[in-house]
């Protein structure tokens, strides 16, 4: 059998996914091998998914802390504070806004922090992630929208 785009060519394999044939340097080699297209189209939606669900988990878990807090909070479940529903949902919205940045904060540092930490002892592990904690509060407040556009952007860029 010869190769759809360059018939002169034999074919080694055939694309699992849409059949066509591919000759040796046209296929990729995941396993089992594919061609050029189908590869690409795996790795948009894997991207895709990867993107939608950092999205997904850094806003669920805000959510769901701020939830937890607020469900704790006793001044939400006496009696006759029900009238002031918009300072407790504003205080929901800071609280899950600010969980949400630690989320968005620690995964900006993650890029940044250089590797010389390795060597560490174990009091040295721990007073660097409570200070990398602290520092992910204050640049995940900056960053988690500017995560958050860029990733719907990215999200945007693939769906084309």
């Amino acid at each position: 059998m010869s190769y759809y785009h360059q018939p002169e060519e034999e074919t080694v394999a055939q694309c699992p996914s849409c059949g066509k044939a591919m000759w040796f340097s046209g296929s990729f080699r995941p396993s089992p091998p594919v061609c050029e297209n189908c590869y690409n189209r795996r790795m948009r939606r894997t991207a895709r998914w990867g993107i939608a669900s950092e999205l997904l988990v850094t806003f669920a878990a805000g959510w769901t802390v701020a939830a937890l807090i607020m469900a704790n909070h006793e001044v939400v479940f006496k009696e006759g504070t029900f009238h002031r529903t918009g300072q407790y949902v504003t205080m929901f919205i800071i609280i899950s806004y600010c969980i949400s940045g630690i989320i968005a904060g620690w995964k900006t540092l993650n890029r940044i922090t250089p590797t010389v930490f390795l060597f560490l002892p174990m009091l040295g592990w721990i007073i660097y992630f409570a200070m990398k904690l602290v520092l992910a509060f204050f640049v995940g407040l900056v960053m988690l929208p500017v995560r958050t556009l860029y990733s719907m952007f990215k999200l945007y860029k693939l769906r084309r």
